[in-house]
């Protein structure tokens, strides 16, 4: 078992030093932080007086099929590759250093992955007394049901009525070193590298940084200071072969995280490139850098080498250049062809056909690894090709490569251009399948079990609630898909996009469910049925925004049902020219108890001025 670290003798001896000279002290080797990397130059779209106008505020999961079961996939973009000159085929692609710094007892100085519980998002922090994404629980340690008697829930309710980013958090603690500073990694290329030899590509080696023992950890931000403190000898440099992927996105974008393969850490790290933060995502490679438990590996110098332990998640082609003192390892990924079912169109004028390629179908090979005897053949790097299918083709016809017809396929770009389109395009994970069966008779296919329509007796509803294969991952089962999908959540709470589902049933406060807004992320709020009439129609004319009823949202003035993403929801107009009183509140009798429904909202401009909840909202459970 590993010992506790014996102090910190050596800042301690560093402080003594500074205060007997009389002199401002400084890490012999540091920078001073400049800024943050903008990425918008790297993306079309942007224009004089929104020059991030073309940049992705989110990436999130897609879906295909890996040997018939459903994957998620995320897209990031196109990635440089080597070409065979003789074939015009690629073959590989570059990896760069990334490093990560320890202490001399091999003690990681870089941060864990901690996971936000509100949204899900995994993040990597550095710099100093760094803070757990968490707003501080005050009620930690209270049992559940004694926590709305007990005082510690006053003081919950008040820090929730501060903006979330303004809560108070308490300091993220090194098991190990116990403190809560900790080094960002250090990377010297990023997508504004545009015109770099070698160019970026997101595929990193992870090259192990011991630092000294009096060492401030951040200190060092740039290639340049660490090379000077390599040479000093006082610092000490290794290669481990070993590679992760994390491509860098723009601090506005964010990831999104996904339904598949929720236990692995997919964090969100921070980075410094020449003295300036930037991010990127660990979309594969956390077992390169940490287990199962999600306790991370030691460095070189600690009571156990952790190399066997790092896992190549996924392919590595290692080439050996040189011969003697000058021999060296490069390291390649491996390109794979991945396939998107396409519907070609001819537009009856010679030119070329229209292509409209099938949404949720991307068809690969392999799966990550999450162990290291856990079989390869995965490679996040895809050549792109089309499958060429008729117009009828319906998404997850086909599910395996194995059954892609060669004669029927071509490299995407391969009509206007000899250049292979080739994209990082990495895998999260494999959906877990529902274990209630497919119900007869019914087209699409639905998974569940048929219960009892109290509005329509004779046509019996479909329930996939309570799926045992998906209770046990934490999921619900999605009737449509037949496979696990997102938790279901009730008003107020926060929803989207692999984080949760607004429940759909109806209950003591909605009769139609609930609707998340915005549909990528946001909220669960009142659902509705915009085909069914309001019978306050008549009665709405000439009156102002806040006196509208409509019978499809509880006749609560102000209230109006709007059609949205497929289906429909209540909202409350509002005017932002009002400033005095809380024009969002809404109160309704519940059960035995009565309940604002627009406690916390604001009056927002959404294209229409409407009561919503801000981004920094937390839900009171």
């Amino acid at each position: 078992m590993r010992k506790p670290p014996q102090g910190r003798s050596g800042p301690l001896l560093l402080v003594v030093v500074c205060a007997a000279t009389a002199v401002g002290c400084k890490e012999e080797f540091s920078d001073d932080a400049v800024g943050v990397v903008d990425l918008s130059a790297t993306f079309d779209g942007g224009v004089r007086t929104n020059p991030a106008r073309g940049l992705p505020t989110q990436i999130g999961p897609g879906f295909g099929f890996v040997a018939g079961k459903q994957a998620e996939f995320y897209d990031f973009g196109v990635v440089p590759t080597q070409v065979d000159t003789a074939t015009g085929k690629p073959t590989a692609v570059r990896v760069q250093p990334m490093y990560f710094f320890f202490s001399p007892k091999g003690y990681p100085l870089f941060s864990a992955s901690a996971r936000e519980t509100r949204d899900g998002t995994d993040w990597i922090r550095g710099g100093k007394n760094t803070l757990n994404p968490n707003p501080k629980d005050f009620c930690a340690g209270v049992p559940l049901d004694q926590q709305k008697t007990n005082p510690c829930y006053a003081r919950v309710l008040q820090e929730r009525k501060r903006p979330y980013p303004l809560r108070e958090r308490d300091p993220l603690v090194d098991g190990n070193r116990h403190v809560a500073d900790y080094q960002r990694p250090i990377v010297d290329f990023t997508p504004a590298n545009i015109n770099s030899i070698p160019p970026y590509t997101g595929f990193w080696e992870v090259i192990e940084i011991t630092a000294p023992a009096d060492y401030e950890p951040d200190a060092i931000k740039h290639v340049n200071t660490l090379d000077r403190a390599v040479a000093s000898g006082k610092f000490l440099r290794r290669a481990t072969q070993k590679v992760i992927n994390c491509p860098i996105i723009d601090e506005r974008t964010s990831v999104l995280q996904g339904i598949t393969d929720r236990a692995t850490p997919h964090p969100r790290i921070e980075l410094w490139y020449r003295k300036k933060m930037t991010f990127c995502f660990l979309a594969n490679g956390w077992e390169t850098l940490g287990n199962a438990a999600g306790q991370l590996l030691f460095g070189p110098t600690g009571d156990i080498n952790s190399d066997d332990l790092r896992v190549d998640t996924f392919d590595v082609d290692r080439i050996s250049i040189g011969e003697g003192r000058l021999k060296q390892t490069r390291m390649v990924v491996p390109v794979e062809i991945g396939y998107s079912p396409a519907i070609f169109t001819d537009d009856q004028s010679g030119g070329n056909p229209a292509i409209t390629r099938i949404a949720g179908n991307f068809l690969a090979r392999g799966v990550p690894r999450h162990h290291p005897n856990d079989p390869g053949s995965y490679t996040p790097v895809r050549w792109m090709w089309d499958m060429v299918v008729e117009r009828d083709y319906q998404s997850g016809a086909l599910t395996s490569v194995d059954a892609v017809d060669p004669d029927n396929t071509l490299p995407q770009g391969a009509l206007d251009s000899t250049v292979p389109m080739v994209r990082n395009i990495p895998m999260r994970g494999t959906a877990v399948a529902c274990s209630l069966p497919v119900v007869p008779g019914h087209t699409p296919k639905l998974c569940g079990k048929e219960v009892d329509n109290p509005d329509d007796p004779p046509h019996p509803l479909i329930d996939a609630r309570g799926d045992p294969a998906c209770t046990a991952s934490g999921l619900e089962c999605n009737k449509n898909t037949c496979f696990c999908d997102a938790p279901f959540v009730g008003y107020g709470q926060v929803c989207g996009s692999g984080i949760a589902q607004c429940n759909p049933d109806k209950d003591a406060l909605s009769d139609n469910g609930y609707a998340c807004f915005p549909a990528f992320g946001g909220f669960c709020y009142l659902g509705c049925s915009p085909a069914a009439p309001n019978t306050h129609a008549g009665d709405n004319v000439g009156k102002k925004v806040n006196e509208l009823l409509d019978s499809r949202c509880k006749e609560l003035p102000g209230y109006v049902c709007l059609s949205y993403n497929g289906g429909g929801l209540c909202l409350k107009l509002c005017d932002l020219n009002i400033t005095e009183g809380n024009q969002c509140t809404a109160t309704v009798p519940v059960d035995t108890e009565v309940r604002d429904l627009g406690g916390s909202q604001t009056c927002q401009d959404y294209g229409l001025q409407i009561c919503a909840w801000p981004d920094t909202y937390t839900p009171i459970q």
